[in-house]
């Protein structure tokens, strides 16, 4: 191969790779019609951790898959898992999720369940939103609560992680399952 053949290749491949990379640019290619939005990134098994000012752990989370559209500060997530890390760590699990990255709150929807590590309290809500920041968990969807001594379901509940209190809103319901001797 001569030089000139080589040479030729070489600004082929250097025209077809600035081209690839001027079509595929959000600010020249693909642009949005009409003002809709359109995928801005997609990843594929995402894995992300927040660390406390000490350097600790604060918060995992995972999603095979996840999507940012254009003009949003929303990710979108399948199937995600939040690990939140305190005193007592806690698992959310759920269908789909969003992450705010301008509000760092996380929101769960279908078969949402959050868990606490040992095991002992449960929480099943339809949608929650996780305020990261603050780690206050809020629902105003019908929620059931269950621990080893019962179960407990409302419509609505906001509780606080650090604290490990929470605040069931209305049409509450109890049901207590004694020990056996």
């Amino acid at each position: 191969m001569s030089r000139l053949s080589l040479f030729i290749i070489c600004l082929l491949l250097l025209v077809v790779s600035y081209l690839i990379r001027y079509f595929l640019s959000p600010a020249t290619g693909f642009k949005e019609k009409d003002n809709q939005p359109i995928v801005e990134t997609y990843i594929d098994g995402a894995y992300m951790q927040q660390f406390s000012a000490e350097g600790s752990i604060k918060n995992t989370l995972t999603a095979p898959s996840t999507v940012k559209m254009t003009q949003s500060s929303m990710i979108d997530l399948a199937h995600p898992t939040s690990s939140i890390h305190l005193s007592s760590s806690w698992i959310i699990t759920a269908d789909k999720g969003q992450y705010d990255l301008s509000n760092e709150v996380f929101s769960a929807t279908g078969h949402v369940n959050i868990k606490r590590d040992d095991g002992l309290i449960q929480v099943n809500a339809d949608h929650l939103d996780y305020h990261i920041n603050t780690q206050i968990v809020v629902s105003d969807t019908p929620v059931e609560l269950k621990t080893p001594q019962g179960s407990v379901k409302a419509k609505g509940v906001t509780a606080d992680l650090n604290t490990q209190s929470l605040e069931l809103h209305k049409d509450i319901s109890t049901r207590y399952h004694a020990p056996l001797p």
